[in-house]
């Protein structure tokens, strides 16, 4: 989750949830400058990939393609964010500010 966050502010973005299950990540960002979310989801598995490999050897972490689903809306934010992710048995992850807005 660390080198998520870390990630997500050195590509100008904000990580606002994150839930670690033992065979899969998901995440939400948000941004507001002109990347698109290909290039944002590039940096980020980068970032992961290369953390991986430094404290466990190098090797094929994540899948080529990723989930390609985007938040649709507010409402589908707050579903997300409220429901959908807390009922993971995984790590989760809440941004302070969206803790503090949504917990």
């Amino acid at each position: 989750a660390a080198t998520l966050r870390v990630a997500g502010e050195h590509i100008d973005a904000t990580v606002h949830c994150i839930v670690i299950e033992p065979t899969h990540i998901h995440a939400i960002l948000s941004w507001q400058h002109e990347r698109t979310w290909d290039s944002i989801q590039r940096s980020i598995k980068t970032a992961i990939t290369r953390r991986l490999n430094e404290g466990f050897g190098k090797r094929t972490w994540l899948v080529k393609d990723g989930s390609h689903k985007q938040v649709k809306d507010y409402d589908h934010f707050c579903y997300l964010i409220r429901e959908y992710l807390p009922s993971h048995r995984g790590v989760f992850w809440l941004r302070n500010e969206d803790r503090d807005r949504f917990g």
